[in-house]
């Protein structure tokens, strides 16, 4: 499965937390998370355009998802919800 924009993408910006104002020399921290290889690969792809968004590590499984979001704290997430295992809806 390619992934396309529009189920990625819904911040293309960084606004600085303290101010709220659009920094364009600030980096956001970036975790993908999706069990599909080929998906995580191609949206790496997609986020190379914005180099503002420093790709920090990726995951391919909740379980791993969990610590590298308590090591690496990203800034955001990128995330296929519906994984085996562990899935985004309660």
């Amino acid at each position: 499965l390619t992934p396309t924009t529009s189920q990625y993408f819904a911040l293309l910006e960084f606004k600085a937390p303290e101010t709220g104002k659009t920094n364009p020399n600030s980096s956001m921290k970036a975790l993908i998370i999706d069990d599909e290889r080929l998906a995580r690969v191609a949206l790496r792809r997609l986020l190379a355009e914005y180099p503002h968004i420093d790709i920090v590590g990726e995951a391919e499984d909740a379980d791993s998802a969990l610590g590298k979001i308590m090591n690496l704290q990203p800034d955001i997430l990128f995330l296929d919800v519906q994984m085996p295992g562990k899935a985004g809806s309660p």
